[in-house]
């Protein structure tokens, strides 16, 4: 699992390299869009042009999010327990005013969460996922491992946001390594079909066939 993992990660940073690479030097037009799904770049037909996928069997996702549901809930209750425990540690090393733009982030993140779930309740019903949406979320969960992993990123924004000291960044940086060490044993002991429908699991009110879902019905004039 964990070599799965790192090939995909691999891949992502390998795109992203070559992306910026493309943007600092090119003139001509913007590269195409990247694949899909990891590898169907070496999937061809026998006109050369990437070959049709098949159909996804949604009844088969569904049959297999639900046997695995328990195990899916597990993984993502612990990572949610990894991120808390980095939170915390995080927190307990600011200054008064450090602290005081954390609970001011925390504030507003809170506040657009409750307000996207009240235009979703509002919302009427969405459409059924596409082939397209299903092949994202079943690579979303290599995608957040990249940056839990590669935590970098995070180390720099949290170094500008706080205007963490010395100290403080190396604190910072031994606190979410310790998460990565933690998420990675977390990944190596998680069945693969697990850890690739943690996103989907949370979908699968949208899983239906779009075949299934009867048409509106017509308006009379």
């Amino acid at each position: 699992m964990m070599q799965r993992l790192l090939i995909a990660v691999l891949t992502v940073a390998v795109f992203g390299a070559g992306f910026a690479a493309h943007l600092w030097t090119a003139r001509a037009p913007a590269l195409p869009p990247p694949p899909a799904a990891i590898g169907s770049e070496f999937v061809q037909g026998a006109n050369g042009k990437p070959a049709a996928r098949p159909p996804i069997d949604r009844a088969a996702i569904l049959a297999e999010i639900e046997k695995l549901r328990p195990q899916i809930d597990a993984y993502r209750a612990r990572v949610e327990a990894m991120d808390a425990e980095a939170d915390q540690a995080f927190v307990a090393i600011l200054n008064p005013e450090q602290r005081r733009i954390y609970d001011g982030k925390r504030a507003d993140a809170q506040k657009r969460h409750a307000e996207d779930e009240a235009k979703a309740a509002a919302a009427p019903p969405r459409p059924p996922l596409s082939d397209e949406e299903i092949a994202k979320l079943r690579q979303r969960p290599f995608e957040s491992a990249f940056w839990k992993i590669c935590f970098t990123d995070r180390l720099e924004r949290s170094v500008r946001d706080y205007k963490l000291d010395a100290k403080q960044q190396e604190q910072v940086r031994a606190i979410l390594a310790a998460r990565r060490d933690k998420f990675v044993a977390l990944v190596d002991s998680t069945p693969p079909p697990t850890f690739k429908l943690t996103s989907l699991a949370a979908s699968v009110q949208r899983l239906v066939d779009p075949r299934q879902v009867p048409a509106p019905a017509a308006q009379g004039k």
